[in-house]
């Protein structure tokens, strides 16, 4: 008996949990407890289950597909999984008359967005999306985009069957598709000429490749297929599965497309339209026509509109996204074409995204600081918002800080605005170290732009947070003629970095002031465009103690050479100084700078597409004896994609700043050499020390 027990034991004590599967780890719990609300971990904020672009814009479209007869919402939900280093996608039905919900379909690979890139083809990103969804005329169909190894095709389901299928069987992935209006066939559109661009490549490979602006040497040492490659369009009959001959893709069609006309009355309609026709990035304005009559909404609150919508009693309902001046927030108005001029509603710091209006509710996607994206309905009366389905019941479970915002103005006077983030707990006699998160700050606060920088977790640790949303380009007051122009207007004089790093300083300066920060222990951090803030903030400031990189660096390497001959072109055509030129490098260029400045130690976590970006920055800090130290994460773009390297990521910035701005260390054997390592840049002679040894 003495041995089998010990036996049992021993089976029992290897015994490993069975991993859930996709379909259990996409479905909420139900009826989750609200014991003493507890520590967020990582785990919680990587494995939230999203749907939609992974944006925080009111503008950009519909994270969900409300069904004909305005009954049900469909989604595609995600769900990243740290431990195996994957996703999982399901389609989730929800009922707007007893919210309840139904997960159709389960499985699938990450879809990631791609976009042609300084005349390159189908450049990826890495930013990691939901697929669009449509209903079939008559309501009984969801079509939508799915990836199974490595191609994305339509596939559908039937709500009442719950049966999924495949429906398109292309060579190439789909990129968007719709249905017919009877509901028995599904357009979609792919890009079959990239299959030949790519054996023509193969075949030049044999002769060697010419050195031309197909060439992006930052991430391939091969051409890439050129942004011309054409798109087709076909059209695949449901129910025989036959399939047209590739047409041309046709464009969308210019002036009144997104118009929509007021229920039961066709001639009536309502639309934005451009300002300046021929301006680049120029405000819609809110239009509408009454029997022929065009009418035109003058106030100022008429641009911006970020959803609008024919009311019963003939008006229209829109929301005005106040975004820079409004802290991020939208409010809600009613115009009555032709008799009046707007009438405010109300207005939220909610995020409200892709609304629909059902009687007198608007059923929207919406986020806030400490609210990760759900369904509700918001009351067209007063903006009451009452819950519909929220993915992530347990974040209920989670104990956040308190959120102020801060409004702020550049020193040239443009409107911007951060959110301050307190530990829970703070007492008022506390001053925190501070990390300043960039460059976008509305909904729900995750990890900033790029999603490296967990604001909840940080705050859960002990940091006050300042989530930054960057001021207005310069180069869109007034709107630019062209891209090229505006991008000019941001370079002249370094507009944009001068107004963006004076934006940051007043918000600094206003969390500062409210008595709860500690001005000698302050961290920046950014990818992008906020990692270009960084880099400007740490040349003409000394108040910052530690940064963190997500990418880097903006340098005279990366624009003349390492980029290739067609961003080489482009960028000295915007005004970036030409090889051998110095232009505004010693103003900007950390690596030109890092003899005579005195930048705080600096943490890179780069991708391996990257990283090249970083190879002059690092090696004039290293000559310079400066600390700086490198990362790099194979498999990854500009946005790193793969769950368990942001949880690396998330660990390694936590233990950067702990080590930095506090002089503490994780007790964990498995980082002893990251220690010995900062020991040494700390010992380095012209390197900073942690803020714990200083005098």
């Amino acid at each position: 008996m003495v041995m089998l027990g010990a036996l049992l034991w021993a089976t029992a004590s290897q015994f490993v949990p069975p991993a859930m599967s996709c379909r259990e780890r996409l479905q909420p719990p139900n009826g989750v407890e609200t014991p003493t609300p507890r520590a967020v971990t990582a785990d919680d904020i990587i494995e939230l289950r999203d749907f939609g672009d992974p944006w925080q814009n009111p503008s950009m479209d519909s994270p969900f597909a409300l069904s004909p007869d305005g009954r049900h919402i469909a989604i595609a939900l995600r769900r990243a999984n740290v431990a195996g280093n994957d996703y999982c996608y399901g389609i989730m039905l929800i009922s707007l008359e007893d919210d309840t919900w139904q997960l159709l379909d389960a499985g699938g690979e990450p879809i990631i967005m791609s976009s042609d890139y300084f005349g390159r083809a189908d450049k990826v990103n890495g930013t990691v999306t939901s697929p669009p969804l449509a209903w079939s005329p008559d309501g009984k169909w969801i079509a939508y985009l799915r990836r199974d190894h490595g191609s994305t095709q339509v596939w559908r389901v039937g709500v009442q069957e719950k049966s999924a299928q495949q429906v398109t069987h292309a060579a190439v992935d789909v990129r968007r598709f719709a249905w017919s209006s009877d509901g028995t066939a599904i357009r979609f559109t792919t890009r079959p000429g990239i299959l030949d661009a790519e054996a023509a490549i193969m075949a030049e490979g044999r002769s060697g490749y010419l050195f031309d602006d197909r060439f992006w040497p930052l991430s391939a040492d091969r051409p890439l297929p050129r942004e011309t490659v054409p798109y087709v369009e076909q059209t695949i009959d449901l129910a025989t599965g036959v399939v047209s001959k590739a047409q041309p893709s046709s464009t969308r069609p210019a002036g009144k497309d997104n118009a929509i006309a007021r229920p039961g009355d066709p001639d009536t309609l309502a639309w934005l339209e451009p300002e300046e026709t021929t301006a680049f990035l120029t405000s819609k304005r809110l239009h509408a026509s009454l029997q022929g009559r065009e009418e035109v909404c003058s106030a100022a609150v008429c641009t911006d509109v970020a959803g609008f919508w024919w009311d019963r009693d003939g008006s229209i309902l829109f929301l005005h996204d106040e975004n820079y001046a409004g802290g991020g927030r939208v409010t809600l108005y009613r115009w009555k074409p032709g008799q009046s001029p707007p009438v405010r509603l109300w207005q939220t710091d909610a995020l409200l995204i892709g609304c629909a209006l059902l009687q007198s509710s608007l059923v929207c996607a919406e986020e806030a600081a400490d609210q990760p994206r759900r369904l509700v309905r918001v009351a067209v009366s007063d903006g009451m918002i009452t819950p519909v389905f929220d993915p992530n019941p347990e974040w209920t479970t989670i104990r956040t800080g308190r959120v102020e915002m801060l409004n702020v103005k550049s020193a040239d006077g443009a409107p911007g605005f951060a959110r301050l983030v307190l530990p829970p707990g703070h007492r008022t006699d506390e001053r925190h170290p501070l990390v300043i998160v960039q460059y976008t700050s509305r909904g729900f606060l995750r990890g900033g732009t790029g999603d490296e920088y967990p604001i909840h977790l940080l705050a859960e640790r002990g940091y006050a947070v300042l989530s930054f949303h960057k001021p207005p380009q310069p180069g869109t007051e007034p709107p630019s003629p062209d891209l090229d122009s505006f991008v000019r207007r941001n370079l002249a004089g370094l507009a944009e970095r001068r107004r963006n790093f004076t934006a940051l300083e007043a918000a600094i300066d206003a969390a500062i002031s409210r008595g709860v920060i500690d001005p000698e222990r302050i961290a920046i951090t950014g990818l992008s465009d906020g990692a270009s803030t960084v880099a400007y903030a740490l040349l003409h400031s000394q108040r910052y103690a530690a940064a963190i990189l997500s990418t880097c660096c903006d340098e005279p390497s990366f624009t003349q050479y390492l980029s290739g001959p067609a961003y080489a072109a482009v960028t000295e055509k915007w005004g970036y100084p030409g090889y051998g030129e110095v232009g505004f490098w010693p103003d900007y260029s950390l690596a030109q700078d890092a003899a005579k400045a005195e930048p705080p130690p600096i943490l890179i976590q780069a991708s391996d597409e990257e990283y090249r970006m970083a190879l002059q920055t690092v090696a004039a800090l290293r000559a310079a004896r400066r600390p700086v130290d490198m990362y790099v994460f194979p498999d990854e773009m500009h946005v790193k994609w793969q769950p368990e390297h942001r949880a690396a990521i998330y660990a390694r910035g936590i233990d950067w700043l702990d080590y930095w701005l506090r002089g503490k260390m994780d007790d964990d054997p498995a980082k002893k050499e990251q220690y010995r390592r900062w020991h040494a840049l700390a010992a380095s002679g012209s390197g900073r020390s942690p803020v714990s040894a200083r005098p």
